[in-house]
């Protein structure tokens, strides 16, 4: 079990719409734990955390200071992400053209944390959060689906609940 990046995905599921930096943050390092080996080759796992860490760091600062950009970066990679996983669980080769629609997913994702930010948070915080947990966990492929249905749905009505009962702004 990778443990960083199953406490990424729960904090995703249950405050990925309370703390926004933390979204972006833990997106950052989701997409670059995931694709760090491409680009540095095969490197150590202590190698490819660090720079995860630190594409999560960074994510929050920018998150922090330029915010309206932030919304959108954050949306693109959700979206991107997902759609990635949601391949790789259809059976998908990463050799085919999966980009494709990791960058229409990036697209959609952007696009819905533009004009419907809360639910657009809660929603891809609570897929990207199911997604690294059903990832870092390790189950039998056939439980995968159920679980990660299952994660999404309790992360949505957590977050929906805790955003009912806050005051208005």
């Amino acid at each position: 079990m990778n443990i960083p990046a199953f406490l990424a995905g729960v904090s995703l599921i249950f405050l990925g719409r309370k703390l926004f930096w933390l979204f972006v943050a833990c997106m950052g390092f989701a997409v670059a734990y995931t694709h760090a080996e491409q680009f540095t080759g095969n490197q150590p796992e202590y190698i490819i955390m660090g720079i995860a860490i630190f594409f999560g760091v960074i994510g929050a600062v920018f998150a922090v200071f330029f915010q309206k950009i932030a919304v959108g970066v954050s949306g693109f990679a959700a979206g991107g992400f997902i759609c990635l996983y949601l391949f790789q669980l259809a059976g998908f080769e990463p050799t085919q053209l999966i980009w494709l629609g990791s960058i229409a997913g990036g697209i959609a994702g952007a696009l819905l944390m533009i004009f419907v930010f809360d639910w657009a948070l809660i929603l891809l915080s609570s897929i990207s959060g199911a997604s690294i947990i059903v990832q870092s966990i390790n189950l039998d492929p056939a439980l995968d689906l159920p679980v990660y249905i299952g994660l999404i749905i309790i992360g949505t009505a957590v977050q929906a609940k805790i955003m009912s009962i806050e005051p208005e702004k």
